[in-house]
């Protein structure tokens, strides 16, 4: 018998903070070879978040903007770049610094493992 395969543990992924300072982050860039639905369960698995729009049918076809969600109280958005296909960007809403998006970016990598 053939061991179980998890494919989550299987797809590589790298956070990058984009920001003035590492503890000050404006977005995180996710580059990873996971989907629009598995990069929204994982996101879904880490603890004080919520989810309040999840990717619709096609939305690689329809929608930049794919997953909406709120860690620790603050709103956030998952999407692509134009013109980027191998990395998604998560930004909070409205636009700025939040140390809550660092935080964020050490539970993706806590997730990863």
């Amino acid at each position: 018998m053939l061991p179980a395969i998890n494919r989550r543990d299987s797809i590589d992924m790298r956070v990058v903070v984009q920001g003035p300072r590492p503890n000050r982050a404006w977005t995180l860039l996710v580059f990873t070879g996971m989907g629009r639905r598995q990069l929204a369960k994982r996101i879904a698995s880490i603890p004080d978040v919520e989810i309040t729009r999840k990717p619709r049918f096609l939305s690689w076809l329809l929608e930049d903007d794919f997953l909406e969600f709120r860690y620790r109280g603050v709103p956030y958005v998952a999407g692509v770049e134009p013109f980027a296909k191998n990395h998604f960007e998560i930004r909070c809403q409205p636009p700025g610094c939040k140390p809550e998006t660092s935080q964020l970016k050490a539970e993706l990598e806590q997730s990863e493992k």
